[in-house]
């Protein structure tokens, strides 16, 4: 009861039909071995060693010949390009074949002008209807650049305008080129798939006439307008086999890999053409490999042709919907293709539930032994523990630049950045002349703060150098961590643990393909995760017991107070630091040093400090606060070279902090709040 397509009347060529026929029914060996005949090789087939009479040869041959572009008689329709380069060989004799189509067809129309008929101007271009087919969009983009440089070194296209833009690249436009509508509007009366020809291009917009003559005029003032060109007008020399269907060309080219011509596919690009249709096989990589490379092993393309064409015959014998057949026993007679083999909307939503179902299964089939097996059976390898050393590497990284010392330096080095550029602001000001009253005093009020920041750091321009190359190494090791997980990734599925075999073989579907991938690099990220961070615990132990074993490095001074032991070791680090100042580890000791000798000094409760804040309070807030406080003091003494035992330096200490110390005292009880009274009373010597 249903209908069946019984004559092909696209084609010009009885045996292109008939091996055409022959791939829509799965006999992709015979359409194969037809367009790898020239036509020497197809006589010989046909007629073997027997003689014939020229009557008959001629036949044969005018036959093989109907439709066929004379210039290539002795060369087959299919060419099979290999080798490290195979990618843009084939790209490149595409090219070519499209320039000399294009040059054979603008001869044709020339000739149909001066017999008098009126050519419209892609015929008169020597463009019109045809077009090389690809299924990845890159290579897609690359055919579309090759084509319109040859085509504007010859003049063909002209007055080149950028017009609306794409994935953050302005589109570029010139009169003469050839585009496609890639989405219905009534309003412009374009339908989906709809060529045509630019035929005015200026600061203003565009002018685009289809192969009817009809022009449709896009405004460059007029958002909706470059909103359209931007997201769905598209070059037209190179198109994918969906931007072709149901059109009608008079020559295409395809090119792709073995793997891109599922029977589906296939069909689909290679019926297109009136004339015969020429395949560019690349025997190469798909994109997904290439990006593996820089991480995993990936097999060498296969160079003999022989296997080349083998692995075509598989693959154009094998539907893209061969898996969502057996999920729903062939969708119980439900699965609606139409005349070229694209899936209907309805049946495409079933497909999309087959698609979850299976998805959810393999979870739920892999969860229980992937489990299993992160808990007890441990599986690793080289790029594993490179994974996790860059981990651990921007985990120290990352931690050297959120110290609360580090966010002290960093705030102190932008005040001194803040200082230089006032200065220099009042010195412009001046203009060479003296300073006057208010200059002046501006000027000493900068220069005590500079003072006092690189008392405290003195090389604050090598902080803020040191956050930018923190910044850029910050990107480096993300971009190597991304590199490395995946590399991990693959190693571990390509170890093939358990878990893998639990959730099946690779389907060879696309959709099911994707489904059964995302599964199992889900599983396998979440286990090299896991065993990184595990790896990265182990590092820092290693780590701490190393700092502990490690002898004291030598200050130049020997002590027995602990105290000044650490402030000495404190001043070492930064000494060392500020001779290497691009070594994060450096930065991370000098800020270890530092704390360890705050944290002695505090725990001594100086009388400057007890003084000023009272003893260590016992509520764990207060207490924080009291250790925060003291430290800043700290940093003010030191900053101000303050050794006194009693003076808490309280006189050059800025308003904020004479402001948190009064609040403090407050909270602890030291001072009663009273009102309107001045927080900002001194705690001097002897208080």
């Amino acid at each position: 009861g249903a209908y069946k397509l019984s004559e092909v009347r696209r084609q010009l060529n009885r045996l292109e039909i008939d091996a055409l026929s022959k791939l829509r029914g799965g006999n992709a060996t015979a359409y194969l071995a037809f367009k790898q005949h020239t036509l020497q090789s197809y006589l010989d087939e046909r007629f073997g060693g027997e003689e014939v009479d020229e009557v008959a040869r001629a036949e044969a041959a005018a036959e093989f010949n109907q439709g066929r572009f004379a210039a290539w008689a002795e060369r087959p329709d299919l060419e099979i390009f290999t080798g490290e380069d195979a990618n843009q060989e084939a790209m490149a004799q595409a090219v070519a074949d499209f320039m000399q189509m294009r040059d054979a067809m603008l001869d044709r129309a020339q000739q149909a002008a001066l017999q008098g008929s009126a050519t419209p101007l892609a015929h008169a271009r020597g463009m019109n209807n045809i077009a090389l087919v690809t299924k990845d969009n890159t290579r897609r983009a690359a055919l579309n650049r090759m084509i319109r440089e040859q085509l504007t070194e010859q003049g063909v296209l002209t007055g080149h305008r950028t017009m609306g833009r794409f994935e953050d690249e302005e589109l570029e436009w010139a009169v003469g080129d050839r585009v496609i509508a890639r989405r219905n509007h009534k309003g412009y009366d374009l339908d989906n798939g709809t060529l045509g020809t630019i035929v005015e291009l200026d600061e203003s917009g565009l002018t685009l006439a289809d192969n009817n003559g009809n022009t449709r005029r896009f405004d460059a003032n007029d958002p909706e307008h470059v909103k359209y060109v931007s997201e769905h007008l598209e070059h037209a020399y190179a198109l994918t086999a969906h931007g072709t269907q149901g059109a009608t060309l008079q020559w295409a080219g395809v090119v792709g890999l073995p793997g891109e011509f599922s029977r589906e596919w296939a069909y689909t690009a290679l019926s297109r053409a009136k004339q015969t249709t020429r395949v560019y096989l690349v025997s190469g990589h798909t994109q997904g490999e290439e990006e593996r490379k820089e991480y995993a092993t990936v097999m060498d393309a296969e160079t003999d042709p022989e296997k080349v064409i083998g692995r075509l015959a598989a693959r154009m014998d094998t539907r893209d919907l061969e898996e969502a057949a057996l999920l729903q026993r062939a969708r119980d007679g439900r699965l609606d293709l139409g005349a070229d083999g694209e899936v209907d909307v309805k049946a495409e939503a079933e497909l999309q539930v087959d698609i979850e179902r299976y998805r959810e299964g393999r979870y739920q089939l892999a969860g229980e032994a992937f489990h299993r097996m992160q808990r007890g059976e441990p599986v690793g390898g080289r790029q594993l523990d490179a994974y996790a050393d860059l981990l651990a590497q921007r985990h120290t990284v990352e931690r050297t630049f959120q110290s609360e010392q580090m966010q002290d330096a960093l705030q102190a080095a932008r005040d001194w950045q803040r200082a230089v550029e006032m200065i220099e602001e009042i010195h412009q000001q001046a203009g060479g002349n003296d300073l006057d009253f208010a200059q002046r005093q501006s000027m000493e009020t900068l220069l005590v703060a500079q003072g006092e920041i690189t008392a405290r750091y003195p090389d604050p321009q090598g902080i803020l150098n040191m956050q930018t190359r923190h910044a850029q190494a910050i990107k480096t090791l993300d971009r190597e961590t991304a590199r490395a997980r995946a590399a991990a990734v693959a190693e571990h599925i390509a170890a093939q643990p358990g878990w893998v075999t639990v959730v099946g073989t690779q389907p060879a579907g696309r959709k099911l393909r994707e489904a059964w991938s995302e599964v199992v690099e889900d599983l396998a990220g979440r286990y090299v995760d896991a065993r990184a961070q595990e790896e990265i615990e182990r590092l820092r132990e290693e780590a701490v017991d190393r700092a502990a074993d490690a002898p004291v490095p030598s200050t130049g001074q020997a002590t027995g107070d602990p105290l000044a032991a650490a402030r000495a070791e404190a001043r070492f680090t930064l000494e060392e630091l500020m001779a290497n100042p691009d070594d994060p580890a450096l930065l991370q000791a000098a800020f270890d040093a530092r704390r360890v000798a705050e944290q002695l000094e505090l725990d001594s409760s100086p009388r400057w400090l007890t003084g000023a804040l009272g003893e260590r309070p016992a509520d764990p807030k207060l207490a924080e606060q009291w250790e925060t406080l003291g430290r800043r003091m700290i940093g003010l003494r030191e900053s101000n070279g303050i050794t006194s035992e009693i003076d808490n330096g309280y006189s050059r200490a800025d308003v904020p902090l004479r402001r948190a110390i009064g609040r403090f005292r407050v909270q602890v009880g030291l001072d009663q709040p009273q009102p309107g009274a001045n927080l900002d009373r001194g705690f001097e010597i002897g208080d």
